[in-house]
């Protein structure tokens, strides 16, 4: 059962980001939106062996700005003080609202709880979003 799912109001002119969807491509399941095909993953739990497809969208871009992005896996047990695993990337904005899909690797991580943090920055105004999602990794 879901209880409130917060949607975040896109206007075109604010930087904002949506909320990150985990899927797997061997779910077999999909959500069309904007007539995209975004994998879905019911289980919401992932073997190292298996990828993970991480699809965001991000809204009030300014087309030809480059953004910066960072994903950062962090443990949820215990107080961890940094990220495990991260990866970063600088993008150019095509569009005023993008819709992007990265492929985690997931082999470094043991079974466990994680977190993604998802970091969007714009590299003018320094203006930084972050949204995340829980992540399971099983045997």
């Amino acid at each position: 059962r879901i209880a409130n799912v917060p949607v975040v109001a896109f206007d075109g002119k604010t930087l904002r980001l949506g909320d990150p969807i985990l899927g797997s491509p061997r779910s077999g399941l999909s959500w069309t939106h904007d007539g995209d095909q975004i994998p879905l993953n019911p289980r919401n739990a992932w073997r190292p062996d298996e990828p993970a497809i991480l699809n965001y969208q991000v809204d009030g871009l300014v087309v030809g700005r480059a953004y910066e992005t960072h994903i950062e896996v962090w443990e949820t047990a215990g107080n961890p003080r940094t990220f495990k695993t991260s990866v970063g990337f600088t993008t150019p904005a095509t569009a005023t609202r993008m819709s992007l899909d990265r492929e985690l690797s997931l082999r470094e991580l043991t079974p466990g709880d994680y977190r993604i943090v998802l970091r969007v920055r714009d590299t003018v105004t320094g203006t930084e979003v972050t949204r995340d999602r829980r992540l399971a990794v099983r045997k």
